[in-house]
């Protein structure tokens, strides 16, 4: 078994499933690799479909809602969507680099790496194992046109949701989202606090964004610092928000 993990840079929380399951296979001795999917189609296409995402999901999150529930709409397992189409377009290279390093099993913890290996599949006859993973608590629009082996998904109540949209209950495994062994660990109070530079005494709020540093953080803040005592501490994740960063700053 030699398994590639195929991720994308729309974000990070496919990437941190991606490693966590890249740790495991590693510390297990199974031979595996990632890479950027988007990567196939160039190094400049992959950095203008990140920074396009990140945009519009960040500054003009009603159009991303938008295209969103547009998505759902046209999302079925009878028809290609555009989303199929413009993965299309990387899969030869993709294609030569599974058969060139003998890939046998291929991971999709993101839509655009399942609909690049559906077009393998279908197209290529690449006879490879295929298996998405879910990284979103919702069975996001598209994956039910996809031709994967089995679907992880992260919890038991999107089952019902997922066979309404078209998957076949046999396709279908709840296993969680995957995240590093590094949560496993867990590190005494007082110690965790010393080393982050927070007092050791008060309450310590955290308010987090996700990767893009997503939502009002900065009016959250205030309203927590309305209500704080001198001994509590406010500390903010704000991923990759740089004006979020410097709001707070303010």
């Amino acid at each position: 078994m030699k398994t590639l993990i195929l991720s994308c840079s729309t974000g990070q929380g496919h990437n941190s499933a991606s490693k966590a399951v890249l740790q495991e296979l590693r510390r297990r001795g199974l031979p595996c690799e990632m890479a950027d999917t988007l990567s196939f189609g160039g190094k400049r296409a992959s950095a203008r479909v990140s920074d396009s995402y990140t945009d519009v999901t960040r500054y003009v999150p009603l159009v991303f809602g938008s295209l969103y529930r547009l998505g759902e709409i046209l999302s079925s397992p009878n028809r290609k969507s555009p989303v199929y189409l413009a993965n299309t377009r990387y899969a030869g290279k993709l294609v030569e680099y599974i058969v060139q390093n003998g890939f046998d099993t291929v991971l999709c913890p993101h839509l655009f790496p399942a609909e690049a290996m559906t077009c393998l599949r279908q197209r290529h006859g690449l006879k490879v194992r295929c298996y998405g993973i879910a990284t979103d608590y919702t069975c996001s629009p598209f994956w039910e046109e996809t031709d994967i082996d089995c679907f992880f998904i992260p919890h038991r109540s999107l089952l019902a949701e997922c066979v309404r949209k078209g998957f076949a209950p046999g396709r279908l495994a709840v296993t969680g989202i995957p995240v590093s062994e590094e949560f496993q660990r867990k590190t005494p109070r007082a110690e965790a606090r010393a080393a982050l530079g927070l007092p050791e005494q008060g309450t310590v709020y955290l308010v987090m964004t996700g990767s893009m540093g997503f939502g009002n953080a900065a009016g959250v803040v205030a309203a927590l610092a309305q209500r704080m005592d001198p001994a509590s501490r406010a500390v903010v994740m704000v991923g990759s928000n740089e004006r979020l960063n410097a709001a707070l700053g303010k």
